[in-house]
């Protein structure tokens, strides 16, 4: 015989099931990010060992488009600082979510282990 959880248990189970998924796509943002920073970078690296005047092509939509060397650079500064931002407030949203996740989950141990207890207790 199948006996469903109280409500209050399918709730809190819910919500830790919604968090969890939360926080996994949180993670996969986060790498997400630190790869674009890391790619960004490593073109500014290549960026600034050309000499001032070397052509420069930044690929826009379908089209390359010839461009200046110091405005390639600037763009991609700024960039990456936009992507260190996210990425910043990703690793914030990231934290909180796991605390709560790392809390439900004790809360929920806690709730069915004194189920277990009870039934446990109930039949002997």
């Amino acid at each position: 015989m199948v006996e469903r959880l109280p409500p209050d248990i399918e709730v809190k189970y819910s919500k830790y099931v919604q968090l969890r998924q939360l926080l996994e796509s949180l993670q996969a943002e986060k790498v997400k990010l630190e790869a674009e920073i890391a790619e960004a970078n490593e073109i500014i690296q290549t960026l600034e060992k050309l000499p001032d005047d070397a052509e420069v092509f930044v690929l826009k939509g379908f089209v390359l488009v010839k461009s200046e060397k110091g405005k390639v650079l600037e763009d991609l500064k700024k960039q990456v600082e936009e992507l260190e931002l996210k990425l910043t407030t990703a690793k914030r949203h990231e934290e909180a979510t796991k605390a709560q996740v790392e809390k439900l989950e004790a809360e929920l141990k806690k709730l069915l282990g004194g189920l277990g207890g009870a039934k446990a207790g109930g039949a002997g």
